[in-house]
């Protein structure tokens, strides 16, 4: 006897994970996905800011792949549309850097006028 009085279950694992599988159900579109998923990486923006004789720095940790100076970008908006754009210089804890692994705070300037915003995803 099982537990509680019922009978013992005599499905073997793999028969057991069998039976999860034809029960589980599978998704039935890609709109579940990240967006980074398809773009190979992301940041999403934290805080903006407008440096005089600079321009805009979008402030975010990078996420699932590295930034590089002179990498082009896509502003994801959160409000809908999107504007691409190129990576104009980096910064890392008050150091200039070249690259931005993953998981790195970082902030990015732009080498165009860009309209960036809190909320927006950059993906590269």
């Amino acid at each position: 006897m099982g537990w509680f009085g019922r009978k013992k279950d005599l499905e073997t694992p793999e028969e057991m994970l069998a039976r999860f599988h034809a029960e589980s159900p599978t998704p039935s579109s890609t709109a579940a996905t990240p967006v980074a998923a398809s773009a190979g990486g992301m940041l999403s923006v934290e805080d903006v800011f407008q440096i005089t004789g600079r321009g805009t720095v979008a402030t975010g940790i990078v996420q699932f792949a590295r930034l590089s100076v002179g990498d082009r970008i896509t502003i994801q908006r959160a409000a809908g549309g999107s504007q691409p754009a190129t990576v104009k210089a980096l910064e890392t804890l008050g150091h200039r850097a070249a690259i931005a692994e993953p998981g790195t705070r970082v902030g990015v300037l732009f080498l165009e006028r860009v309209t960036v915003a809190a909320g927006d995803a950059i993906t590269f």
